[in-house]
């Protein structure tokens, strides 16, 4: 499973990634595993996870790459709606 996340200090983003965390055994006993993309860069990232250990593949990828590879879209008005 790839999930796709804005950047690391967003409280909605982190809220997900909480709610993966807490269900990683669940996902995983169902023969899934986890890659978490985030636009933020990697260094960002490795601060951020110095708070929030995360048992997946975190994926730092500011120049947008796989959001571009898997046509993953950030439309504008639902950015403003989540935040």
């Amino acid at each position: 499973m790839i999930a796709y996340f804005r950047y690391a200090g967003c409280p909605v983003c982190n809220y997900r990634v909480h709610e993966l965390i807490e269900n990683y055994d669940k996902i995983q006993s169902k023969g899934y595993n986890i890659i978490a993309v985030f636009e933020s860069d990697n260094k960002v990232l490795k601060d951020y996870l110095i708070e929030t250990p995360i048992l997946f593949l975190v994926i730092g990828d500011p120049k947008f790459a796989l959001y571009k590879k898997y046509a993953v879209e950030k439309p504008f008005w639902k950015i403003l709606r989540s935040a």
